[in-house]
């Protein structure tokens, strides 16, 4: 089977994993929302900022390697997963170990005082995503992303079962931690059974010295893109509520769960295509400009519906308590859509090129700007602080831009080019949905308008040939 075949068959099985798995989240935190507080997620935020940080040194890098690598054969690269593996469920054990033992001081500098046991239990999840993590990149450099689907529906199925039901019970963060572990518990289990490599006692440090020549490049990267991620929620758990904590996290959390379906499902199959690529200039950017145009005739609606809209789009998923959340909602959706068509992928981009130092530079200039304007800003409120954390947005999408043409000759030009039917047809959906949503102010009037744009956006998008072949292109089942 051709690279083209496994790219199509693979993107329909991940999109598949992501529209589920998206289309039930959204669903989930509708009922978590009302049945925790606002002050509940903020300590889910606090956790989920330690927890996530220790598991970017679990997976060291190693996941990208083990795809984006030539293997001269199959024992090689057998080699290669049992050392990556055996070095994870080290350093997760340590982690977790570390992370218990000095536990209370840790939710102390998290700005928690009293969440040490909480931390301490929900990170007995890296032992098990040592197991998952490497398992996900063997089935994703053989493009097999249906067992990975069907490994995702149990997971989904999870919170329904576990999460929802301690929820009611409980009322507090424990249903969201107890769940998480139990998720994982499952993927480790089921992606060990389905999986034809099972881990043997084999480990080089030859090998591990060269894995982490290029993994170390990844690991710096993905612990800049934690830093990128957190610092906000740092600094908002240290100087403002946990009220406002919960709002600053959930707001992005909500809206990238709905922005990032078609990233997430792409991003996999997008970089272990161009890893096969490498080699192949032009073939490698057809391949770049064929996915971004797919992502843009859905996240650019997608991205200016959530800002027209952003009133109702928190009535829907979180409920009338979260009010105060909707502008920034708002923005975020809006300005998600245009970093995701110009810049997002590059970390992709870099890393199956060989040069993930390109993706570390762009996470270091978006830092060292982040971090003072939060600094700044968040003595000013709330709100200061989530209109900062938009217009770095801005910055960070201006830097990837410039790197993705130094480093891959990505043309901005040509990917305007690529997305510019949807970028015209959401233009005319904008304008349009603007003005009719201010006609009446209530939910079925909102619908109504919603229902609207959607029609508009397609008519728009099937006057042109070009247009109708990017909604063929996206349609397509082969």
């Amino acid at each position: 089977m051709g690279i083209n075949e496994n790219v199509q068959k693979a993107s329909k099985w991940s999109l598949l994993t992501e529209l589920l798995t998206k289309l039930m989240s959204p669903i989930v935190n509708m009922i978590l929302a009302r049945l925790i507080s606002p002050e509940a997620f903020g300590m889910v935020a606090t956790i989920t900022m330690v927890t996530s940080f220790a598991d970017l040194f679990t997976d060291s890098g190693f996941q990208k390697y083990l795809v984006q690598r030539k293997m001269t054969d199959s024992q090689e690269l057998d080699k290669d997963t049992n050392v990556a593996f055996w070095t994870n469920l080290s350093l997760s054990i340590m982690l977790w170990f570390l992370i218990f033992l000095f536990r209370d001081g840790l939710a102390v500098a998290v700005g928690n005082k009293g969440l040490g046991n909480a931390i301490s239990i929900a990170t007995l999840s890296l032992p098990l995503t040592s197991f998952s993590s490497i398992q996900m990149a063997r089935f994703r450099r053989d493009f097999d992303f249906k067992t990975l689907f069907w490994a995702k529906i149990i997971g989904i199925l999870i919170p329904l079962f576990v999460t929802l039901p301690l929820a009611f019970v409980l009322k507090n963060y424990w249903a969201i931690v107890i769940g998480n572990i139990a998720v994982n518990l499952s993927n480790a289990v089921l992606l060990t059974i389905r999986s034809k490599w099972k881990p043997s006692l084999y480990f080089s440090f030859l090998r591990l010295k060269k894995m982490l020549s290029f993994s170390m490049w990844t690991l710096l990267e993905q612990l800049l893109g934690w830093a990128n991620l957190n610092v906000a929620i740092f600094i908002v758990g240290r100087f403002l509520s946990p009220y406002y904590l919960g709002l600053y996290k959930t707001s992005i959390a909500t809206t990238n769960q709905i922005m990032l379906i078609l990233v997430n499902a792409f991003s996999p199959v997008l970089f272990s295509a161009l890893s096969r690529l490498k080699d192949d200039s032009e073939s490698f950017l057809e391949m770049y400009y064929s996915f971004i145009r797919k992502t843009g005739f859905i996240v650019l609606p997608l991205g200016i519906g959530i800002f027209i809209f952003k009133d109702l789009f928190v009535k829907i998923l979180l409920g009338s308590q979260w009010s105060e959340a909707a502008t920034f909602i708002g923005l975020w959706g809006m300005l998600k859509a245009i970093n995701i068509i110009f810049g997002y992928y590059s970390m992709e981009v870099f890393v199956a090129l060989g040069r993930p130092k390109y993706s570390v530079i762009t996470q270091i200039l978006e830092l060292v700007v982040l971090l003072p304007v939060l600094i700044f800003t968040v003595p000013y409120g709330y709100k200061a602080v989530y209109l900062s954390r938009c217009a770095v947005v801005i910055w960070s999408i201006i830097i990837e831009m410039l790197f993705l043409h130094i480093v891959a000759k990505i043309s901005v030009m040509r990917s305007l080019k690529s997305t510019r039917e949807s970028i015209v047809s959401t233009l005319i959906m904008g304008c349009v949905g603007g003005a009719i949503s201010q006609i009446y102010d209530n939910v079925i009037w909102s619908f109504f308008s919603v229902v609207i744009c959607i029609f508009i956006y397609f008519i728009t998008m099937l006057i042109t040939s070009e247009g109708r072949k990017i909604v063929k292109e996206f349609l397509r089942r082969d």
